[in-house]
């Protein structure tokens, strides 16, 4: 990872950052035998964290929809009350890590969907028993839909019936 990659990350998802840097400091100070400094510091931060996600939890709540930042913000709050300075460090890594993966698994899939519809086919051959094929220039309008059952002939559920022959048209699609 080079230093550019590395600032794009951090200006991207700055929580993320923010939470390992805490975490980085936190563990300078245990190490120096700061224990009430690096408790002070991770309860402040966590909690600080926990404040802006209520603002969002009570949006979402006020709509009728229950998230995970309900669950977090009780966990972060429960984790600083008992103590539990470095479980609330890492309640608020996982809440911001996964925020920032649903964003690049967003993007990425994005990117697949519009690399597909890119690659769609625009023109049709359609071959008919005994005829020679026809060119058909690609529409865009959705095609029809069929249920299983009017595909297979069949009126009744699980029932497996024969193909008529004019459901086994041959549709051949050009780039």
């Amino acid at each position: 990872m080079t230093q550019t990659d590395l600032r794009d990350a951090v200006m991207r998802f700055p929580l993320v950052a923010g939470t390992i840097a805490a975490g980085a400091v936190v563990a300078v100070l245990l190490a120096a035998g700061e224990d009430s400094a690096a408790q002070w510091l991770a309860s402040v931060f966590a909690l600080l964290v926990a404040a802006g996600r209520t603002v969002s939890m009570i949006r979402a709540l006020r709509s009728g929809r229950w998230g995970i930042d309900l669950l977090a913000v009780t966990a972060i709050a429960a984790t600083v009350a008992v103590g539990e300075y470095v479980a609330a460090l890492i309640i608020v890594l996982m809440l911001s890590g996964g925020e920032a993966l649903e964003e690049i698994a967003r993007g990425r899939a994005t990117r697949e969907l519009r690399s597909l519809l890119e690659r769609v086919p625009h023109t049709a051959h359609r071959e008919l028993p005994g005829l020679p094929p026809r060119r058909h220039p690609g529409r865009r309008r959705p095609a029809r839909r069929h249920s299983t059952d009017q595909a297979l002939g069949s009126a009744s559920r699980g029932r497996i019936a024969p193909l008529r022959d004019r459901q086994f048209r041959r549709i051949h699609f050009d780039g």
